[in-house]
């Protein structure tokens, strides 16, 4: 672990009309960044990078940034998530290991290990405590109790894990040639349900709703699916298309077409946004969807780390 070097911090930067209220984060990563997080507790953002580290920002209340510490993986970092309390950072990589950062001591220590690169950590909130969730490419989903170096269980997935989300009851993974598991964690061992994703091509994301019944799925085609768990909520599956330009002003083409990297629910409202081209949903809306700015949005050029306000 180290602190930042002559922490700076961030300004706003010169742009066009559409992101003048946009701030870049002070010192960001020497190369491209992998996860983003928000601290569920204060105004913290840890950011993982391809350059090995994690990095964590403190945003003050008009965007502007400073960096507060760093600590660093073998190999790129691919997820970071925060625990409940807000005190603890938790990160897998390229490493094929997880490992652990306490805000309060500033000390990182492994905490999980997997035999290829772990590409989702999420931290799970139990009735009986906190319990860390690794997925990976060597094709396996583990559980991990912190107090433990083994873990508590190890499920064997179709596939190699491209992304995973949870929402207490709910464990939403999707892997590779896009097979989908669904866990409900009062039997975290077996699969509740398996499918394939409706989307065509690749998936990119999985984020569950802030209800627990059901989640969204973005892929490489510039598509999301919202999906329902129960079979009786089927008629409200549906999908839809974004994250497309037309090739030319003259042409109306929408030949120009952008993975869906990301998607984040609002936790209240239902909401959520698409890494990319913003765009924001409303379940209670039937199959519709409105472009809109909304202010959890967040998003990443190369190595730079933008703050909306």
């Amino acid at each position: 672990m180290s602190f930042f070097s002559g922490a700076s911090t961030s300004t706003a930067v010169s742009a066009p009309a559409a992101t003048e209220k946009d701030i870049e984060v002070a010192d960001p990563p020497t190369d491209s960044i992998s996860s983003l997080a928000f601290s569920p507790q204060a105004d913290y953002l840890a950011v993982g990078s391809w350059d090995n580290n994690v990095r964590i920002y403190e945003v003050g209340a008009s965007g502007q940034t400073q960096g507060k510490a760093m600590y660093g993986h073998q190999g790129p970092v691919l997820s970071v998530c925060w625990n409940k309390e807000g005190n603890k950072i938790l990160s897998g990589g390229a490493d094929n290991a997880g490992r652990l950062f306490d805000v309060t001591t500033g000390q990182s220590q492994q905490v999980a290990q997997h035999d290829a690169p772990i590409k989702s950590v999420r931290w799970i909130e139990t009735p009986q405590g906190g319990i860390l969730a690794t997925g990976s490419w060597d094709k396996t989903l583990k559980y991990w109790d912190l107090r433990t170096p083994n873990p508590i269980s190890t499920v064997q997935l179709p596939e190699r894990c491209y992304t995973m989300d949870v929402q207490y009851p709910l464990l939403v993974v999707g892997t590779a040639e896009r097979h989908i598991q669904i866990f409900n964690l009062t039997n975290p061992t077996t699969a509740f349900k398996s499918m394939v994703s409706p989307l065509k091509w690749q998936t990119r994301v999985v984020s569950c709703f802030p209800s627990a019944n059901g989640f969204a799925v973005g892929s490489v085609e510039g598509r999301v699916a919202i999906q329902y768990v129960e079979d009786k909520d089927a008629s409200n599956n549906f999908s839809f298309k974004c994250h497309r330009r037309d090739q030319s002003p003259t042409q109306k083409d929408q030949s120009l077409v952008y993975a869906v990297n990301d998607i984040a629910f609002h936790p209240v409202h239902g909401t959520f946004s698409t890494c990319g081209k913003f765009c924001c949903y409303t379940p209670e809306c039937s199959n519709t969807y409105k472009t809109s700015q909304v202010p959890m949005e967040r998003s990443t050029s190369g190595t730079k780390t933008r703050a909306h306000v």
